[in-house]
């Protein structure tokens, strides 16, 4: 850190050092944040999961009402999950490219890359699945 006392312009702190783009200025990381969301959609995902589950193995009717809560909470946990994993793949998609340009300090870089890596795959499995659904549902009803 510099003295201020000598030179009042001088930078203030890290976030004022290091490489820099066109304003002299690094942003902090948000690894830590982009893991979290990938977290946080990847337990959203498990959810789903576990209520696919139950509703599958006759564990609970879908035609009960506990069956029926329970369809609307699985749709609401994927479109949590879904949201949250495009949310963090933007995210560290954005973060990665300013971290090459210097502009994000880079000691975030693992952190983003996993968090990235956790949202497109859930992201893409998402996908997979509504497809797979949208089939099934054609079959199954002929529509």
């Amino acid at each position: 850190m510099t003295d201020r006392s000598a030179n009042p312009t001088a930078p203030s702190g890290p976030a004022e050092t290091g490489p820099s783009g066109a304003d002299g200025l690094v942003l902090p990381h948000r690894g830590r944040a982009i893991l979290r969301f990938g977290f946080v959609a990847l337990g959203c995902c498990g959810l789903t999961a576990l209520i696919a589950v139950a509703l599958g193995a006759g564990w609970i009717l879908a035609e009960s009402s506990e069956g029926t809560i329970l369809l609307y909470l699985g749709a609401l946990a994927m479109a949590a999950y879904l949201i949250l994993a495009a949310v963090a793949w933007a995210m560290a998609s954005r973060d990665l490219r300013l971290m090459a340009a210097g502009r994000v300090d880079p000691a975030g870089r693992a952190r983003t890359r996993s968090g990235r890596m956790i949202a497109e795959v859930l992201t893409v499995a998402t996908v997979v699945f509504a497809l797979g659904l949208a089939i099934l549902f054609l079959k199954t009803f002929r529509v």
